[in-house]
């Protein structure tokens, strides 16, 4: 399956301001002053992913390789990690 320009420009619009909706669907978040934290899929570290919604973005602190600034990025990282693992 192929993505036209205009379906991941649809698809990022649809996600703007929802990094929090989105992880929350995969990982129990818990609140840490303004942001959110939860283990990091990759690293398992315990609350190494943070979450920032004021900032937009995402990072872990345990490995270099899990961060990014909106929801896609993160739907990329899941998907990229999954293929791995097949």
């Amino acid at each position: 399956m192929t993505f036209t320009q205009d379906d991941i420009r649809h698809i990022k619009d649809a996600s703007e301001g929802r990094l929090v909706d989105v992880i929350s669907d995969f990982h129990e978040l818990r609140r840490k002053g303004k942001d959110y934290v939860c283990d990091c899929p990759v690293c398992k570290g315990k609350d190494k992913l943070s979450i920032s919604p004021a900032k937009k973005m995402f990072k872990c602190w345990g490995c270099p390789t899990v961060k990014g600034k909106n929801a896609l990025a993160y739907l990329h990282k899941r998907l990229e990690d999954y293929v791995k693992w097949i």
